[in-house]
């Protein structure tokens, strides 16, 4: 490697590295978390059929109790999917080409979509060690077909039992390497490899299906795991399912440093494509475009139930690598161009994202702070001995407006905080008894009128026959 190359190389590290920054920053618990830093319990895996997660975490803490570790998890996550990155960029790039290897790198740490899923103290290292386990194992080549299909169904039994929709980051560059093919030739033995892969991948689902999915899903995530029948209904909820996910991506790429370049780039290759009938770009567009767009929507939109959660899409980040290697392939003038500014676009809004998010749950954890102390004033106004359980009236979310200003900005952290909503009684159970220890049953809302009284400034409550009824509202101003 030249000193030039080592340069660029440390200069990318330096980039990802910024990504990593508000991640070790963060100090307050992120949804899940709330419940696992406080019982030290990771077993509940096994009931979303990722037994391999908690092993993962027994093994690091040579024992069944896994006490909060971060910031050590996410340095760990950092260090895989940066070497990771490396990988995926090295096998992908031809020629030595440097600038796409790190353009590839970038783009594969530079997404919100990651993040989300990063943003969870617990989750970010099974998760970062499935991701390495995919990208590795794509790559796999062996005079064998049989004992490729065996190597590669073990390693996604693995990552089914870690976290599923990391299958995404494998059909994703089965998309790319199709896409990256120089000759019909290339094609034609690419294809090959990717049938064998696609065995794989149903040999993996229906062992993985038998043996973990239906002995550890409980009967809510069996019903939530259900895939689409093939009937006229079926067709519907897959619609439904792209157009879902679709809109999500769309809450990313809404800025002008991203669907401009996008934009551009892509009529350009296209127009390119087509006057020099580049008719083997053709070819390899059609045959990639399934894998890409499965990948970046998520594998999860063949579910019944598909929840439209940030952190099922690891995958989106393929629909960009894969213009840019179209465009490449493609070669017309000012490519490297607009690759570098659509790189730098999609970088700095997931810097500005994750920064933002930071900022975002020190908010969040300041609002439930003060929650917490009103609900202590209220339990001593009607006195602890009088009250046995605590029901919580939904209501809409109060946002200071710190939070107001950064939704604003970034509408998309909407979605990241899906279930931070004191009137959810989920996220309500963690709040009061898990991370505060208050002790009283929470109860959920059956709708009976309650005339409530207003007791502080965020808080409207009543106490009727020992049940300690809140809801939140705005009584400051």
């Amino acid at each position: 490697m030249s000193i030039k190359e080592k340069k660029y190389s440390l200069f990318t590290f330096f980039l990802a590295l910024m990504i990593l920054i508000p991640l070790i920053m963060s100090r307050s618990d992120f949804q899940d978390d709330m419940y696992r830093t406080t019982s030290g319990y990771t077993d509940f895996w096994f009931e979303n059929a990722r037994p391999i997660s908690v092993w993962i975490f027994r093994i690091i803490n040579q024992g069944y109790v896994t006490p909060d570790i971060s910031p050590l998890t996410y340095i760990l996550s950092f260090m895989i999917l940066f070497l990771s990155g490396r990988f995926l960029a090295t096998k992908i790039t031809k020629n030595n080409d440097n600038f796409l290897k790190n353009i590839i790198t970038i783009i594969f740490l530079s997404s919100p979509f990651l993040t989300a899923i990063l943003s969870y103290k617990y989750d970010c290292l099974p998760v970062s060690v499935a991701i390495s386990i995919a990208v590795m194992v794509t790559f796999l080549k062996l005079k064998s077909s049989i004992l490729k299909i065996i190597i590669q169904s073990l390693s996604l039994f693995i990552i089914f039992s870690i976290y599923q929709p990391v299958l995404a980051i494998f059909i994703g560059i089965l998309g790319l390497k199709l896409l990256n093919t120089d000759s019909l030739t290339e094609v034609k033995e690419e294809l090959i490899q990717t049938s064998y892969s696609l065995i794989s991948i149903i040999l993996s689902f229906f062992i993985y299906k038998k043996i973990i999915a239906d002995n550890y899903l409980n009967d809510f995530y069996k019903s939530r795991g259900s895939i689409v029948h093939i009937t006229k209904n079926g067709f519907e909820i897959l619609i439904k399912n792209i157009e879902g996910y679709s809109k999500k991506i769309f809450l990313f790429i809404d800025y002008p440093s991203i669907y401009i370049p996008i934009l551009l780039l892509s009529l350009l290759t296209i127009y390119t494509i087509l006057r020099k009938k580049k008719y083997l770009e053709i070819l390899k567009v059609t045959l990639a475009l399934p894998f890409i767009l499965t990948a970046g929507l998520s594998c999860n939109i063949v579910l019944e139930h598909a929840a439209f959660q940030f952190r099922e899409m690891l995958g989106v980040f393929f629909i960009f690598l894969s213009l840019i290697i179209i465009s490449r392939k493609a070669n017309f003038h000012n490519s490297y161009t607009l690759i570098i500014i659509l790189t730098s676009g999609l970088y700095l809004t997931n810097l500005m994202i994750s920064y933002s998010l930071l900022n975002y749950k020190d908010q969040m954890a300041e609002l439930d702070n003060r929650y917490i102390q009103q609900i202590d004033q209220i339990i001593v106004k009607y006195s602890p001995e009088n009250i046995k359980s605590i029901t919580i009236i939904p209501s809409a979310r109060i946002l200071t407006k710190k939070m107001q200003a950064t939704e604003n900005a970034y509408p998309i952290l909407r979605d990241f905080i899906f279930e931070n909503n004191f009137s959810n009684i989920w996220y309500a159970k963690a709040l009061i008894n898990e991370e505060n220890n208050i002790g009283y049953p929470i109860k959920d809302y059956d709708g009976d009128h309650v005339e409530l009284l207003k007791t502080s400034c965020n808080f409207s409550s009543q106490l009727v026959n020992s049940v300690l009824y809140l809801k939140i509202q705005d009584n400051c101003s």
